[in-house]
């Protein structure tokens, strides 16, 4: 069996925990929040395994502050180096900076 595991500090946006939640649920998959050291949503099987992918939310507003807080570059450097294959940053809100699409580029 598959499980959703989310982040215990991810909270706000279009999509929040509670919207994810629900979603899962509907389509039989288990929800579990714990605190997570990288990224804000994983996927584990039975045996407690990460099965190779890891989300990371962020709002415009948030990616800008942690672009500007050096943040961002240590994150993105994390997720690389994390063994995980599959790496997935959703991004909500409009990217009308050139530095943030720049940022988004570089992903």
């Amino acid at each position: 069996m598959v499980k959703l595991v989310i982040d215990v500090r991810e909270r706000k946006g279009t999509h929040s925990p509670t919207t994810i939640t629900d979603r899962f649920a509907q389509n039989n998959i288990a929800v579990e929040r714990q605190t997570l050291v990288m990224g804000d949503f994983i996927f584990i099987d039975d045996s407690e395994w990460v099965l190779g992918v890891v989300i990371e939310r962020k709002t415009v507003n948030n990616l800008c502050c942690s672009i500007d807080d050096g943040h961002f570059d240590e994150q993105r450097f994390r997720l690389r180096h994390s063994g995980l294959s599959r790496i997935f940053y959703i991004i909500e809100g409009w990217l009308k900076e050139v530095r943030l699409l720049s940022a988004i580029a570089t992903l």
